[in-house]
């Protein structure tokens, strides 16, 4: 068991638990060790935010529940003062996360639930839907597949099918630029910069937008 105490940071360098109080309005409560928040405390904020939960080396780490001012709060995991690992956070207006965090920021798998019914589940990324998601309207609308930064690009197969097309495309445009570079560059005394420099920005123009004829010759 943990001896009663109570006092500052000049007298608590011990295992105990103590209550310290900071000139701004905000103080904690709890257990100590070697002078530094250590176990279970609550510590309250000027801002008008709470903190209860576990603490290890004056940082928020571990189970706990964090309550701003303005109602929004998180209960689950802490790692180094931040929110990290699986937790709930909720809003005032009533939309409400529940599912993996990173660094303060939705991360990973979760369920986003808006106050007017719409829900997302999906993969999430700072904070923004990110990989594979559902997202189902009030009115039953779903859309299913891939996200980027809250934006919905289409299906899997639509979005697979789009980065097929880009990377042949890709891949024909480097085939046309190399084959017109050795095709003109016959002609062109590489060992001049300002020629080789201007024959290379050709190259890259024919190969960014060939015509008809230009495609069938190099590609």
């Amino acid at each position: 068991d943990l001896p009663d105490c109570v006092g500052d940071y000049d007298v608590i360098w011990n295992n105990c638990f103590g209550t310290v109080t900071s000139a701004n309005g905000g103080g904690y409560v709890g257990e100590f060790k070697d002078g530094d928040f250590n176990g279970q405390g609550t510590a309250t904020y000027a801002s008008g935010a709470k903190y209860v939960g576990e603490w290890k080396d004056n940082k928020k780490n571990g189970q706990g529940t964090h309550t701003r001012a303005d109602g929004d709060k998180y209960i689950g995991e802490f790692k180094g003062d931040s929110r990290n690992g699986q937790g709930t956070y909720t809003w005032p207006n009533g939309d409400k996360y529940v599912g993996a965090f990173e660094r303060d920021l939705m991360t990973g798998k979760g369920t986003f639930t808006y106050a007017d019914g719409d829900k997302y589940v999906g993969e999430f990324k700072d904070g923004d839907f990110n990989g594979k998601g559902t997202y189902t309207s009030k009115d039953r609308t779903i859309r299913e597949g891939i996200w980027e930064d809250d934006e919905f690009l289409g299906t899997v197969a639509e979005v697979e099918r789009a980065e097929r097309t880009r990377i042949a495309a890709e891949e024909k445009a480097e085939r046309i630029y190399n084959a017109c570079l050795l095709d003109k560059g016959a002609d062109v005394d590489m060992s001049v910069s300002s020629l080789e420099k201007a024959l290379k920005a050709t190259c890259a123009s024919i190969a960014e937008a060939p015509s008809f004829l230009e495609g069938l010759r190099y590609d």
